[in-house]
C-alpha cells in the first residue's frame, strides 16, 4: 500500500478552516429551517424525522450551532413549559393555546436578559407562532405533539453538546 501523505503534501488543513466550514454549513441549516418555518402554516408539516434525525435534523443542527451561546438552564425552563402545554392539548385544546402564549413572554425575558440568543429567540417563536395560528384542529393537535417531540430532541441534543452549563 502506497503512502497516502502525497494526497495531503502542500494543502492546508487547518482546524480553524474546519470549524469554520462546520460553522457555515451550520448557519445555512439555521436559515433552511427560517425558511421552511415561513412557508408551512401548521407545525405539523414538518416531518418527525426532519426534527429528529441525530445527522441533520433541526433539533440537532440548532444545538450544535447555539451550544456554547447559552446554558442548557434556560432551556430547561421552556422545555418545562412547553411539556406542560402539550400534555393540556390532549385534553383541553382551548386551554394549551393560553399556556402556549405564555411561552412567549418567558421566550422573551430569556432574550432580553441576554441568556438566549435573538435568532435562537426568534426562530422559537415562530415555530410556537405555527402551533397557535393552526386553523385545522385535528392538525394543531398534531402540531403540539411535534412541538412536544421538538422540544425533547432539542434538549436532548443541547444535552449532547453542554460542557457543563
Amino acid at each position: 500500500m502506497k503512502n497516502n501523505w502525497k494526497a495531503f503534501k502542500g494543502k492546508n488543513f487547518s482546524t480553524s478552516q474546519g470549524k469554520q466550514e462546520k460553522k457555515d454549513n451550520l448557519k445555512g441549516k439555521i436559515e433552511n429551517i427560517r425558511k421552511e418555518l415561513s412557508q408551512i402554516n401548521c407545525f405539523s408539516e414538518i416531518s418527525l424525522r426532519k426534527i429528529t434525525n441525530p445527522y441533520d435534523g433541526w433539533a440537532n443542527s440548532l444545538a450544535s450551532y447555539f451550544k456554547s451561546r447559552f446554558k442548557i438552564t434556560q432551556l430547561r425552563k421552556l422545555f418545562n413549559e412547553i411539556k406542560k402545554t402539550t400534555k393540556q392539548a390532549e385534553t383541553d385544546l382551548e386551554r394549551a393555546k393560553q399556556n402556549l402564549w405564555r411561552i412567549y413572554p418567558i421566550i422573551a425575558y430569556a432574550e432580553a436578559r441576554k441568556l438566549i440568543p435573538s435568532d435562537f429567540a426568534q426562530i422559537l417563536n415562530e415555530i410556537i407562532r405555527k402551533v397557535d395560528e393552526c386553523e385545522d384542529s385535528a392538525k394543531q393537535r398534531e402540531s403540539f405533539k411535534r412541538l412536544e417531540d421538538f422540544a425533547t430532541a432539542l434538549y436532548a441534543y443541547f444535552k449532547k453538546y453542554d460542557k457543563g452549563g
